[in-house]
């Protein structure tokens, strides 16, 4: 979600046009851009939201029972730290721009234009790198890794950008740049399945609870307006279990990984045929489609309360 976007895009532009015309290239390379993006914004989505479920649970609990809120309380519900959360934003936003910036070279951004972004990119890494290993707890330590693995890369490229040695840094993507990116993807479906389950159990008890309240306003005769209201709580609940059921963002990343691997598969291919190129659209369609319906299921799942 994530660097891979356009980075092996952009090499599969620049390496396989000598078996197509650049044009034939334009709409796969788009559509896996697209998708990289919408996956991206929908795993930010997931950050920032974290921790809400859970928090919102304690406080609820609290005002049922009428017993004190606390800052350690409410502490004690979250699974990241914001500190935590902020860190793995400012690593999307690194990657996304880093997609961003391959993204405009394949569609013949100046060299010049290039080489300033590369520079200024760099020093975002670097900060960014050096913020992400100050963060403690074992919880941080699969995300540390994958980061140091894929920070460095991205670095070598980026200086090869600024010496103006691009075909250098594009084999270098290529050789090397995939499987560190995969490893950084399966780092953020580790979160998400944990904040994905979080979710999962908070919408749950909503329907439970929904259904239980009708049936002790039922038990105790109340009027029919009470529950009607009743009722509207468990069509609302029960609305937004089914959009909960295709909102996993685990989904889109595992799509994205996939499209990278198609994606190196069909540059590495010395002479790609019509049925390479063929497999390559085809894999580009389904990462889209597949990111298009985590996007808007995401979107959905924002408004549950």
């Amino acid at each position: 979600m994530l660097k891979a976007a356009s980075f092996i895009v952009v090499c599969a532009l620049l390496f396989a046009f000598g078996c197509a015309k650049p044009s034939a290239f334009q709409a796969p390379v788009s559509k896996f851009h697209d998708a990289a993006t919408s996956v991206l914004t929908s795993t930010k989505a997931y950050y920032t939201a974290l921790n809400k479920s859970e928090r919102d649970h304690y406080i609820d609990q609290q005002v049922a029972a009428k017993r004190d809120i606390t800052l350690i309380g409410i502490d004690g519900t979250q699974l990241l730290t914001s500190q935590d959360i902020a860190a793995r934003l400012k690593a999307l936003d690194v990657l996304s721009q880093y997609s961003e910036l391959l993204y405009q070279l394949a569609n013949s951004t100046s060299p010049s234009t290039i080489q300033s972004k590369a520079s200024d990119l760099q020093k975002s890494v670097t900060g960014v790198s050096d913020e992400i290993n100050k963060l403690g707890g074992s919880k941080n330590d699969g995300f540390k890794n994958a980061t140091n693995a894929v920070f460095p890369i991205i670095g070598q490229v980026l200086q090869a950008f600024v010496n103006s040695k691009i075909e250098d840094a594009l084999k270098n993507a290529i050789n090397t740049g995939t499987k560190p990116v995969n490893d950084f993807i399966t780092a953020l479906e580790i979160d998400m399945t944990v904040a994905y389950e979080r979710k999962r159990n908070f919408v749950s008890g909503q329907r439970s609870s929904a259904v239980q309240q009708y049936e002790q306003d039922l038990q105790s005769k109340s009027d029919q307006g009470k529950l009607q209201a009743d009722a509207q709580l468990i069509s609302t609940a029960e609305d937004n279990w089914e959009a909960f059921q295709t909102a996993s963002p685990t989904v889109g990343l595992e799509a994205m990984k996939q499209a990278d691997d198609a994606l190196e598969k069909f540059v590495k291919t010395p002479k790609p045929s019509i049925t390479d190129f063929s497999s390559f659209v085809s894999a580009m369609d389904a990462f889209a489609s597949i990111a298009q319906q985590v996007s808007t299921a995401v979107q959905q799942l924002e408004e549950i309360k």
